[in-house]
């Protein structure tokens, strides 16, 4: 249940959204914190700011803020709400990590051209690449190829063949 303020042209309060891309600025770029913004947060409710980040599934990086920067009473339950969001994050992404190795071992042993793409290229160029989330792994493979690699995939690592789209 998402407890922040809306107003009737629908936008988040004023307040929290400042907050919000302030902490992600900092996360991202490690841009300070305004002393503005560090009042505003003792102001703003951290229930409904957690909610409508993972809402965005950016969770983790407002909690490495607030966290990072002591930000947040850490005896209060919302911090350990974003404290698990930030060890989910990094759990995340060693699951995903170790997906992607064994596929793309996979496919070089069996001399299959392919190009990882989107997340698992570009969570190098975050601060952190547990900071990316994705819960999927797109890699390009050639056409000619696919069924091959969909073979080798149920075979080896006992994937299961699921509804295939066009883009699959």
């Amino acid at each position: 249940i998402c407890i922040l303020e809306i107003n009737k042209e629908g936008i988040m309060d004023r307040k929290t959204l400042d907050v919000l891309f302030a902490l992600i600025r900092n996360c991202i770029s490690d841009e300070d914190i305004s002393s503005n913004t560090i009042k505003l947060i003792s102001s703003v409710d951290l229930d409904g700011l957690f909610d409508i980040s993972k809402k965005h599934d950016i969770s983790h990086l407002v909690a490495f803020s607030l966290l990072g920067n002591n930000l947040i009473d850490k005896t209060q339950k919302t911090a350990e709400i974003f404290k698990k969001s930030n060890i989910f994050a990094v759990m995340r992404y060693e699951k995903i990590k170790f997906e992607l190795d064994s596929v793309c071992r996979l496919l070089e042993d069996n001399k299959i051209k392919f190009i990882p793409l989107k997340g698992s290229f570009i969570r190098d160029y975050y601060p952190e690449p547990w900071m990316r989330t994705s819960c999927d792994i797109d890699i390009l493979v050639n056409k000619n190829q696919l069924k091959k690699v969909e073979k080798l995939l149920v075979e080896n690592l006992k994937y299961r063949k699921a509804n295939v789209g066009p883009h699959d």
